[in-house]
């Protein structure tokens, strides 16, 4: 199941991008899903194809620097384990939360880019 794996540590320790970034997608794409709400998928589907470009500049610019780009990758790959659990416990509040931080991860990363 997509909501028991997120984007998992063999392809964050091994920079498979291609990967990480589909699992990525799957990801938010079976959480958006799961809402059986089309307005809801259809905004996510939106958002996710900008904020996949956005990833891709500020990625491409940072795959030679190493350990920022990989802190990066495991902190999202450990928020996405929270969500998930956060999910399967169907603790609404706590997965609020997560999705706030989750989303502000994002945003740190693009915002550092653009500095």
């Amino acid at each position: 199941s997509v909501l028991t794996t997120g984007c998992n540590n063999k392809a964050i320790e091994n920079k498979d991008f291609l990967d990480i970034w589909a699992q990525n997608r799957n990801l938010h794409s079976a959480i958006a899903k799961a809402t059986d709400n089309e307005y809801v998928i259809s905004i996510h589907d939106n958002l996710r194809d900008q904020a996949e470009r956005l990833a891709y500049l500020a990625i491409s610019e940072e795959i030679k620097s190493g350990p920022p780009l990989q802190n990066h990758l495991k902190n999202m790959g450990s928020q996405h384990q929270e969500i998930i659990s956060a999910i399967e416990n169907h603790d609404v509040e706590h997965s609020e939360i997560l999705a706030v931080e989750h989303v502000n991860l994002f945003r740190q990363r693009i915002m550092n880019f653009l500095n």
